[in-house]
């Protein structure tokens, strides 16, 4: 895929660097979705300059799957998506879209030609054309069950987790029907 991937937009299948913005002269990620460190020099408890050889930084995936990685700057740790460090510093965002979008549906492949900007709906939509999320159309519920419901609810001591449990939908739903009403 990924030479496929250059080869449509056009980029070379080299690895090409760029700082990361806020991180400049400590930290760059690449176009084929890599993270380094840069050679830096630190001050030993002794006293003296320590020379640090830069290297490429392990990355982690997150709960939902997305590559992070960690960056430390003036002591202080924060956590990134790699996909969205590729993105800043190598993806055109004309229209200022805020998600990132894996045009391959793998959130491990980060390389900058399989990433594009999205909005919401465009990302939510690409997922549905690729089956990359399951559609599913919940039960409807008409105004008058959601009113037993909400009747059952305020002349009962349940709770809203055994409330969903008996009337077979998520708590969710079911603290929805409570909260909002009908």
């Amino acid at each position: 895929f990924t030479r496929v991937c250059y080869e449509r937009v056009g980029m070379k299948n080299t690895e090409e660097w760029k700082d990361i913005e806020g991180f400049e002269n400590s930290y760059q990620v690449s176009n084929l979705g890599n993270v380094r460190s840069l050679d830096r020099k630190r001050v030993t408890k002794g006293g003296a300059l320590a020379g640090i050889k830069g290297r490429v930084r392990k990355q982690k995936q997150s709960k939902s799957g997305y590559m992070i990685i960690n960056l430390c700057l003036d002591g202080v740790k924060s956590f990134h998506a790699v996909h969205r460090l590729v993105a800043k510093a190598f993806v055109n965002n004309p229209d200022n879209k805020q998600t990132v979008n894996h045009i391959d549906g793998d959130k491990k492949n980060n390389a900058a030609c399989n990433l594009e900007w999205a909005t919401n709906s465009e990302q939510m939509q690409h997922a549905v054309d690729n089956n990359l999320v399951e559609v599913t159309t919940g039960p409807k519920f008409s105004k008058a069950l959601k009113q037993e419901i909400l009747n059952y609810f305020e002349s009962n001591t349940i709770s809203i987790s055994n409330l969903a449990k008996m009337f077979g939908m998520s708590e969710r739903t079911a603290g929805r029907i409570v909260n909002d009403g009908v």
